[in-house]
């Protein structure tokens, strides 16, 4: 039993039918598009947030490589530092003087020992 649009009630029926498909067709495509908008939006968050870890790990990892940069350089120096003093107290032994005086910070054991002299530490050249 088809319907016959030269009916009257038919054809009201057809025009009724016609209008609820529309409307749904119209409810259907709306969700349709939340719902794409909805992943969308996730993605570009999720994004979002990975971009933010990476950056925080990439931050993370620059920071521990100055760190270690800055260790390495403050070793270095004091290698030096440490080499420079053997250097100049072997420099001066040669000149075989009756004593040494060395003043301020610390002294490596071997720089200290390496004259035969004996050691005694001190912050300032001040007469005992």
């Amino acid at each position: 039993s088809s319907l016959d649009p030269n009916n009257i009630l038919d054809a009201e029926g057809i025009r009724k039918i016609t209008e609820l498909t529309a409307k749904q067709n119209i409810v259907t495509n709306e969700l349709e598009r939340n719902s794409d908008l909805a992943i969308t939006k996730k993605n570009v968050e999720t994004k979002e947030a990975m971009l933010a870890l990476a950056r925080q790990q990439a931050d993370a990892e620059a920071r521990q490589k100055r760190e270690i940069a800055t260790i390495q350089a403050r070793e270095q120096a004091e290698t030096l530092k440490v080499q420079e003093e053997e250097r100049l107290i072997e420099q001066l032994l040669r000149r075989r003087p009756e004593a040494i005086v060395v003043t301020g910070g610390r002294h490596t054991g071997r720089a200290r020992y390496r004259s035969g002299f004996p050691s005694k530490e001190r912050s300032a050249c001040i007469p005992d």
